[in-house]
């Protein structure tokens, strides 16, 4: 019988506990900045990483902790642009986008802006349960199994043949 069962494919939902911000970084004209360092800076924490726009000016910052961050951009020749703060979900994938304004480093341009709520980067689906939704569940005893039918869009994982 345990022979049988190790054969049996087992399949699992994958769970995120994390975010993602994408963005595209551009001048006055439309046109891509390459080389632009973006800082995104998470305000619960104190955290901040790093990354450098690639040549086509999109940059990625994968797997963040779910939270409020802020975004800067620097580039040579550019002023410093910095988006205040905005709000990451679980699963979310934020594009931030930044336009530079041409001018020395010494100047800086403030853009207060927020991740849109309709996330285009992505077809995912999630949901976050909240304890109140858990509170007023009307379960025989908590389980995770109990809690899945909560979320948006939750089908059962199709069993093998």
């Amino acid at each position: 019988m345990a022979a049988l069962l190790g054969l049996m494919p087992i399949t699992a939902q994958a769970q995120t506990v994390s975010a993602k911000i994408v963005g595209t970084i551009t001048d006055p004209s439309g046109a891509v900045v390459a080389g632009a360092k973006v800082s995104a800076g998470n305000l619960e924490t104190n955290q901040v990483r790093c990354a450098t726009s690639a040549t086509d000016g999109n940059y990625e910052f994968p797997f963040l902790p779910i939270g409020r961050y802020t975004l800067d951009v620097e580039a040579a020749g550019f002023q410093k642009a910095a988006v205040k703060e905005f709000q990451l979900y679980v699963g979310q994938i934020a594009r931030v986008d930044a336009t530079l304004s041409l001018g020395s480093v010494t100047e800086s341009v403030s853009v207060e802006a927020s991740a849109l709520a309709l996330q285009s980067e992505s077809v995912t689906l999630g949901a976050v349960i909240d304890r109140q939704k858990v509170a007023e569940l009307p379960l025989n005893g908590p389980t995770f199994f109990n809690w899945r039918c909560c979320r948006p869009a939750w089908f059962p994982a199709p069993r093998a043949a």
